[in-house]
């Protein structure tokens, strides 16, 4: 069974969140692959209240690296994991790019496995890295830090190239090929996907890649008829 995760970003409000998920619940619910909705923080526990039982899984944008504390506009792992969540997004490029470190982040994945959530940890390189070949030297500094974090606990591993997103564009299969296996090498207890400008056109082509066993879908994931095409 493949996972698929749908990243709203902030794309949606909260009445949109609300009506995608009552308007197609019977379609997700025939859907055979593993899904995870990801709304914004607001939208968690109305989503969460449609999708109960319907073997949908709910996931969060993202979590604070503290516990608790004075964190202004913080949202920690335990109190998503009380809306029910079952995953966190956390080190999303977007995150990245905002100048959250590596160490930040693996403290964010270290916060959801203490709540008992499975982290979808993204990691991924910029146009720059990429073009000068210093892909796996950018990858395996983040993977460091999360190795001292998380060890062997349960995870995904999302490779997300920061040039490819919002590009239209992904790595060729040979490359992409490649570094997944360096990620599997570097991290063999966590699962891997793939996420960066995915559609129902090369979804089936990302799914074909070895190691890669799901996808995180950002902008095709708003329209649900392309996302469900994505995902069956």
């Amino acid at each position: 069974m493949k996972l698929f995760i749908a990243n709203w970003k902030m794309q949606l409000d909260l009445t949109e969140q609300i009506n995608y998920c009552e308007k197609n619940l019977e379609a997700l619910k025939k859907i055979e692959n593993k899904v995870v909705l990801c709304p914004t923080f607001p939208a968690l526990v109305g989503v969460g209240q449609i999708v109960k039982d319907s073997g949908v899984a709910v996931g969060a944008q993202s979590c604070s690296e503290f516990e608790s504390g004075a964190h202004t506009g913080q949202v920690s792992a335990k109190t998503i994991a009380q809306t029910g969540c079952s995953y966190i997004i956390v080190g999303h490029s977007e995150e990245r790019i905002a100048g959250i470190a590596n160490e930040q982040i693996a403290q964010k994945a270290l916060r959801a496995l203490e709540a008992g959530v499975i982290p979808i940890i993204c990691i991924g390189e910029s146009k720059e890295a990429h073009d000068s070949g210093n892909t796996e030297n950018v990858l395996r500094a983040q993977l460091m830090a999360l190795k001292e974090a998380i060890q062997t606990a349960p995870a995904y591993i999302a490779y997300e190239p920061v040039w490819a997103i919002g590009s239209g564009t992904t790595p060729g299969r040979e490359e992409l090929t490649k570094i997944m296996g360096f990620i599997k090498k570097e991290m063999p207890g966590c699962a891997l996907l793939y996420g960066g400008s995915v559609t129902q056109k090369n979804s089936k082509e990302l799914l074909a890649i070895e190691h890669i066993c799901g996808l995180l879908v950002g902008g095709a994931s708003l329209d649900f008829q392309e996302f469900k095409k994505i995902v069956s």
